[in-house]
């Protein structure tokens, strides 16, 4: 029997509210099987409202809170740690994502199966 790869889904944001949750939504209407992502949002100190709105709308995403922007790779690298942090193979992929883009319904499942076919 074939497993599904667990994913996990890292997303850095600094007062993007809108942005980033259009994408958690886009996010969640993916057609991988949700038992098998996991989301962990870096927030990089925003003042907008940005964590307590995820916290509100996705209370299923994990939320990581710098003090400070650490930037883009600041922030990937808190959410790398996290990761790494895991039992090792926890997480089979990581997918990096900026906060201001969509996923098509299918991205991930086109991503998976892509690295699958070529081991």
């Amino acid at each position: 029997m074939t497993t599904t790869p667990k994913i996990l889904i890292i997303i850095v944001t600094w007062n993007k509210k809108n942005y980033v949750l259009d994408l958690l939504a886009s996010l969640a209407m993916q057609d991988y099987p949700i038992e098998s992502i996991d989301v962990l949002v870096i927030d990089n100190a925003s003042t907008d409202g940005t964590s307590e709105a995820i916290t509100s709308q996705f209370p299923q995403v994990k939320l990581l809170c710098n003090k400070e922007n650490l930037g883009g790779t600041g922030g990937f690298n808190t959410g790398l740690q996290w990761a790494f942090a895991q039992p090792l193979d926890y997480y089979e992929y990581l997918w990096l994502l900026d906060n201001d883009v969509l996923v098509h319904q299918q991205a991930l499942s086109a991503l998976v199966a892509l690295l699958e076919s070529k081991p």
